[in-house]
């Protein structure tokens, strides 16, 4: 099982990942791409945040506990929503193919 120390880790690698990308400057970012990029980096910022503040992987509409399992395929996951979001598109995918 993973623990919240490892989300943080993965957190912290992915904030480093995105701010790297992000200042590449030799690269040409395509502007759709960094803009998703830098809500992405938000997104994990914000995450940081709530796991310093004692409140992450607490759903910001039903303050249910999001498992940590659930979190670690979606590290910056607001609500227990935005798994179902996640579902139907997997479901999507399969269906499509």
């Amino acid at each position: 099982m993973i623990s919240t120390e490892e989300m943080k880790r993965e957190l912290l690698l992915m904030k480093e990942e995105l701010e790297t990308r992000l200042a590449e400057k030799d690269q040409k970012v395509n502007p759709k791409l960094a803009f998703y990029m830098k809500e992405e980096l938000k997104d994990v910022e914000y995450a940081l945040k709530k796991l310093s503040l004692g409140k992450y992987g607490i759903c910001e509409k039903t303050f249910q506990e999001i498992p940590l399992e659930k979190l670690q395929i979606m590290p910056t996951a607001r609500t227990l929503d935005d798994f179902s979001i996640q579902a139907y598109f997997e479901k999507r995918i399969v269906f499509n193919q």
